[in-house]
């Protein structure tokens, strides 16, 4: 059974054991700060404490888009994935990930307990740990872009990015173009959304892969503006930059991330991962990666645990999202038509 972590208690008593034992290992993809050393560190404190057992996690990959965790864990390279809400039904489909109760539950924003991308079959695969939309974000600019058509205009040549991946960069290109059905494109749609991103690239936008590659740019005011998952306008606000971050008037998508355990974990790491996911979304956990990344918690108890000021703009946002009828992140069934276009527009612009 899944063992509740997040609140310190007094170990259980127990025998020294006469040898020493290996700790556990479990191996960590994820986004950005999800499995954080301070937050690993914590976990394996309170779980040695209330086990008797060492355990060690570590993220041992740092994704940059949804399209790695199927080869990793079909490789078994890893053990706990945190797909966004687009991957994870795609994770189950293919028999890569095994279903587990979540014993914190309960806790979580109603929106966030069930949701359908995590259930087949009647069991749940997953557990709702950190969403948000993607933000379009303006730094030192008056007046801030607000709409996605504006990364095209020639008045902003070489001075907007984008995050690389096959999926977004066609939705983006499709809202921007006022496309319908942006999860699912026909081939025609395609042909047109990938005209319009050999544009953007010849326009001089520039494509980024990790979060720190576009703070930089960000900071040295060599691109003003850019889509963000949340943890970029977090980052450049606490250090000082006037940022403007809307949810752009034809839309955006909203992502939602999960922790899925991989179909490989038996025994004692299957007991031990399961009691990570339980601690990662506890609200002391959520809260310190809110603080240290931005993410919107899932548990509805994190907004307790903040400060008067981060607590109101975490309701804020959250209220804001729901008057602008963000839609979820679906899952895209022609993955690999977006993929190709993406390719195919980044090769026609020499890129």
């Amino acid at each position: 059974p899944a063992i509740p972590l997040g609140v310190p208690a007094p170990p259980p008593a127990r025998e020294p054991s006469a040898q020493a034992q290996e700790p556990l290992v479990l191996r960590v993809a994820a986004w950005p700060r999800y499995a954080a050393a301070n937050f690993t560190r914590a976990f394996a404190r309170l779980y040695q404490e209330r086990t008797g057992v060492a355990v060690v996690v570590t993220q041992t990959v740092t994704v940059a888009s949804n399209d790695e965790y199927p080869r990793l864990l079909r490789e078994a390279e890893v053990d706990l994935v945190a797909p966004s809400c687009d991957m994870a039904p795609l994770l189950i489909q293919e028999g890569l990930v095994q279903p587990f109760s979540a014993a914190r539950s309960g806790e979580l924003l109603p929106a966030f307990r069930h949701p359908p991308f995590l259930q087949s079959g009647g069991q749940g695969y997953g557990v709702c740990y950190a969403s948000g939309p993607m933000w379009l974000i303006t730094v030192g600019e008056r007046p801030p872009l607000r709409r996605w058509s504006q990364l095209w205009d020639p008045e902003q040549r070489g001075r907007v990015a984008i995050w690389d991946d096959a999926v977004w960069a066609v939705t983006l290109t499709a809202l921007a173009h006022g496309k319908r059905n942006v999860f699912d494109l026909s081939d025609a749609d395609l042909a047109e959304v990938r005209e319009h991103l050999v544009a953007l690239l010849r326009n001089g936008c520039r494509l980024w892969r990790e979060p720190d590659e576009v703070l930089g740019w960000l900071r040295a005011g060599e691109v003003i503006a850019a889509d963000d998952w949340g943890i970029l306008s977090w980052k450049l606000e606490r250090t000082g930059h006037a940022v403007e971050r809307v949810v752009p008037e034809r839309g955006s998508a909203q992502w939602i991330d999960s922790w899925m355990i991989g179909a490989h974990l038996e025994g004692e790491r299957l007991a031990a991962a399961q009691a990570w996911v339980d601690y990662a979304v506890s609200p002391e956990n959520q809260r310190d990666l809110l603080v240290q990344a931005g993410y919107d918690p899932t548990n509805a108890r994190t907004v307790e645990l903040l400060d008067k000021a981060t607590a109101r703009a975490r309701v804020r946002t959250i209220r804001e999202r729901q008057l602008v009828g963000l839609e979820r992140w679906r899952p895209v069934a022609r993955r690999e038509a977006y993929r190709a276009a993406w390719e195919a527009a980044k090769a026609a612009a020499g890129r």
